[in-house]
């Protein structure tokens, strides 16, 4: 959604051109820093009311000053780095007049310098211009595309949780892993060497209790159908040609898989 209205926009663009230099600054990115706001709310998962005031308001919050927000919405590729750089002179000549207690203005020698040096080629082209007029023509490009861009349908990234293929990758990924640590690893050639129980024993190397379980729960999640429980064996994964039991007394056994049908 339009952060503004098209006669808010021109209103603040009216209200610019008559201010003092320093007065024209300090709106101009005051108005940069509530478009930015806006477009990376837009961007990231929906947050809730609080969430987004501990980001963005807390004098101390992560999202809390212009800067910040400049270097955010670069990375979430809200825009390029053509127009980062335009933000950051927005900012910068922003900070040169409010730190300054004499009278300044566009054509104070610093400010004049960061103007020319630092607009975009396309602006720099414009050599009549003067600093002033070079600096609200690049604040007159940047505030429109930062607020059309906040209206782009397909803005909103999504929780990986919401994501069908983030949890086929994760099992993919989980199912390799236990193979490698549980099976792979000379597992299946003792299975076929020695096929007794005691020498299909198998312990989950040195994990704790909690990440056992972990496992054992992601093992169950990926596994072909497990044989039914019984008191003397909890069936944890089976890849249709062996199970991973666990006994009562939480030790773990290997065993080949029952032929089907049998």
């Amino acid at each position: 959604m339009f952060p503004y209205t098209r006669e808010q926009m021109q209103a603040v663009v009216d209200e610019i051109e008559k201010q003092t230099d320093r007065g024209a600054a300090m709106i101009a990115a005051s108005v940069i820093d509530g478009i930015l706001e806006h477009l990376i709310i837009a961007r990231l998962v929906d947050l809730s009311s609080n969430r987004k005031k501990a980001l963005f308001c807390q004098s101390n919050g992560p999202l809390s000053t212009l800067s910040s927000k400049i270097e955010l919405g670069f990375a979430l590729g809200l825009f390029n780095e053509e127009r980062r750089e335009s933000l950051h002179l927005i900012r910068e000549v922003r900070n040169a007049f409010a730190h300054r207690m004499d009278p300044i203005s566009f054509e104070d020698p610093d400010i004049s310098a960061m103007v020319e040096t630092r607009v975009t080629p396309k602006v720099k082209a414009y050599s009549t211009m003067s600093p002033r007029t070079k600096f609200l023509f690049t604040f007159n490009i940047m505030a429109p595309f930062l607020a059309f861009t906040a209206s782009f349908p397909q803005i909103r990234i999504n929780t990986l949780d919401d994501e069908p293929s983030y949890h086929e990758h994760f099992d993919v990924v989980l199912a390799a892993l236990m193979h490698l640590l549980l099976e792979k690893k000379g597992l299946k050639d003792a299975l076929g060497k020695r096929p007794s129980s005691e020498k299909m024993k198998l312990s989950l190397l040195q994990f704790s209790e909690a990440q056992k379980a972990v496992m054992e729960y992601h093992l169950r999640k990926i596994s072909d159908p497990l044989q039914p429980d019984t008191p003397d064996c909890k069936h944890i994964y089976s890849d249709g040609v062996f199970e991973l039991c666990k006994d009562q007394e939480g030790q773990y056994k290997l065993l080949p898989t029952p032929p089907t049908g049998k």
